[in-house]
């Protein structure tokens, strides 16, 4: 997953030169977990879509640690921007979407319900997701899955799943 998420970063900073800057900084003891694809990838492509501007600056950080105090071991992910961040509106119904009531409408939030839904499939109730807005940056998101030590097979690439 961070393979694919820091190619479309450098792909970014080649189309607006100047504009972008970004900080990957994931434990080494989380280079292994296993994420469902596209996890960061989605958070990454809507912070380029709703807030890059030719001409000025974004940042975008993105962490991830492991927690062990927890059973079973929680990997804990940020995605973190400097755009303008969540709307007042947006955050109470996006901090608690119920999938069965909530559905996209005219293709607003397709992404954001995709994501939710492949959370629950994969992880059930022990998988969370917070939106809030990070004073002096923008938009962060915070995610919280069981720990998946990943396992490469036959069919796998040597980017897949992680």
């Amino acid at each position: 997953e961070l393979h694919y998420v820091k190619n479309y970063l450098e792909l970014t900073q080649i189309r607006f030169p100047g504009c972008l800057s970004y900080e990957i900084d994931v434990e080494e003891d989380c280079m292994e977990a296993s994420v469902f694809p596209l996890l960061l990838l989605m958070q990454t492509e809507n912070t380029i879509k709703y807030n890059m501007v030719m001409g000025e600056e974004l940042a975008v950080k993105i962490t991830g640690t492991r927690d062990d105090t927890k059973e079973p071991p929680r990997l804990l992910l940020m995605h973190l921007d400097s755009g303008d961040g969540f709307t007042p509106e947006d955050l109470p119904w996006m901090n608690h979407y119920d999938l069965n009531e909530h559905k996209p409408v005219d293709g607003h939030g397709v992404g954001f319900y995709n994501v939710l839904k492949r959370m629950s499939l994969l992880y059930g109730e022990t998988a969370r997701i917070r939106f809030s807005n990070e004073p002096d940056w923008g938009a962060r998101i915070d995610i919280d899955i069981p720990y998946v030590p990943y396992e490469k097979t036959e069919d796998s690439d040597e980017h897949s799943g992680r």
